[in-house]
């Protein structure tokens, strides 16, 4: 088959930042490539074609984008192609998302990826795929020659853990996973950093880092490189926490760090006040 994987943008817009979207490299690695196809179009660096000849469109979305893959989804669905919309929105709202799409995975793809992909060729894919509990990715693979020639962000994203052990209400992490969380080997992390990827700026994909680094009781600059500029996310009392220190030390940048700050004004004042005493 001939696979395309698309990654629709809020109106169609191109974005100065767009970073390699991993979830399509997982994907894409447990693709057996003797009988299948891939194609990427990300629509946040280019055009989305809507003549691709193509037996499978399977399109990721985020509630932003919703409108826009619908739109994509019911253009390649009027010509006869097998759809999937896959993403943190078809997770939360699947009812809806069936309207627009022939499947529809719930949560993390890759745990159905191979056994869709075999069900199709026999004529009877599921109309819902669901697994909620994060797969093992200890050992993921992540076929990076997908993102060949695409003009992506110079900050490469490398993930370390999925998931989050927290369920802030507000949270699409934590509505998904329910706490769950799952991570790489630290050493298979280090690896992919030092020998497969030549930057200067790194973005560590991983939803809560610094208390990923305490799980692990690992010392946080044994999981940083050297010359280059480390950014992850976390949430903002490990901010507060002398430990942080360690992070400038590390050449690191913070990112979204008020992750879970509460939407009272007078607590966030308070933390603002704690930072800037700190």
């Amino acid at each position: 088959m001939k696979i395309a994987f698309l990654r629709p943008n809020l109106g169609g817009q191109r974005s100065n930042d767009a970073i390699e979207p991993l979830g399509f490299a997982v994907l894409s690695g447990l693709t057996d490539r003797k009988k299948h196809e891939v194609l990427l179009f990300d629509e946040r660096i280019e055009d989305i074609p809507m003549d691709l000849e193509v037996d499978l469109v399977v399109i990721t979305t985020f509630t932003l984008t919703a409108k826009r893959a619908y739109t994509i989804a019911n253009n390649y669905r009027k010509k006869g192609i097998y759809v999937v919309i896959g993403g943190y929105h078809a997770s939360l709202m699947p009812e809806e998302v069936q309207e627009y799409a022939d499947t529809v995975f719930v949560g993390s793809a890759e745990g159905n990826w191979e056994r869709f992909l075999i069900e199709l060729e026999n004529g009877h894919p599921q109309k819902v795929y669901e697994e909620i509990k994060l797969p093992d990715i200890s050992e993921v693979v992540y076929d990076r020659s997908l993102f060949k020639d695409k003009k992506y962000s110079f900050v490469v994203p490398v993930q370390f853990g999925r998931g989050c052990m927290h369920q802030c209400e507000f949270c699409t992490i934590g509505s998904v996973h329910k706490g769950d969380y799952a991570h790489r080997k630290v050493e298979l992390v280090i690896e992919e950093i030092k020998e497969k990827i030549k930057i200067e700026d790194l973005k560590i994909v991983e939803e809560n880092f610094y208390n990923t680094i305490n799980l692990l009781k690992q010392d946080l600059n044994s999981v940083i490189i050297k010359d280059v500029t480390n950014q992850f996310q976390s949430e903002i009392d490990n901010i507060i926490k002398p430990k942080i220190a360690d992070i400038n030390k590390a050449n690191t940048e913070l990112l979204n760090t008020i992750n879970t700050v509460n939407s009272n004004f007078k607590e966030l004042e308070r933390q603002q006040e704690q930072l800037k005493q700190g």
